[in-house]
């Protein structure tokens, strides 16, 4: 199965609106450092838009895994600002369009919805919010927790997603 990740720096409309030229500057490294630890993890950026980013982990029996250490290691990395990621693993379907002349591809479907929503509605700053289409077995969180972080459960009943639906989401502090 799939994951997606979405990624945001906290706070960054004030950033560019209190200093706009180091922002600009210092989102080119943040640009560099997301690129290189998506394919150092198996992953590949989707998209960007402004400091946030859409990472696609490619279908496997570790694509969240992958894309949990990814999220850890964009945190811990991330000198200059602090950022909020959020993770869901599922199926999704996948569309090429041509955008700005260019044959891209982008995803959409529930995975991709929740992996938006685990960004915006339930991780905090330095933080990372997960969680799977398909319930995640207790061994999958043991080992999520012995190797990426301390794992908290939401129940998913209390969250306020949009519409989706999940029956746990996750969350790791990570700094």
């Amino acid at each position: 199965m799939p994951a997606m990740v979405f990624t945001d720096v906290v706070g960054s409309s004030k950033l560019w609106s209190d200093d706009p030229i180091t922002m600009s500057q210092q989102l080119e490294n943040h640009h560099i450092l997301i690129d290189s630890l998506a394919k150092k993890n198996k992953g590949w950026i989707v998209k960007t838009i402004g400091d946030a980013f859409m990472v696609y982990f490619e279908p496997s029996d570790k694509a969240l895994f992958n894309a949990l250490k990814f999220s850890k290691e964009a945190i811990i990395q991330e000198t200059k600002y602090s950022i909020r990621v959020g993770v869901c693993s599922g199926n999704m379907e996948d569309k090429t369009y041509n955008i700005q002349n260019v044959n891209l591809k982008d995803f959409f479907g529930n995975a991709v919805n929740t992996s938006s929503r685990m960004e915006s509605k339930v991780a905090e700053a330095n933080g990372i919010a997960f969680t799977s289409v398909k319930p995640l077995s207790k061994n999958v969180i043991a080992n999520i927790q012995q190797q990426i972080g301390n794992v908290t459960t939401v129940p998913g009943e209390g969250l306020d997603l949009k519409g989706v639906k999940v029956d746990n989401a996750y969350k790791i502090s990570i700094k």
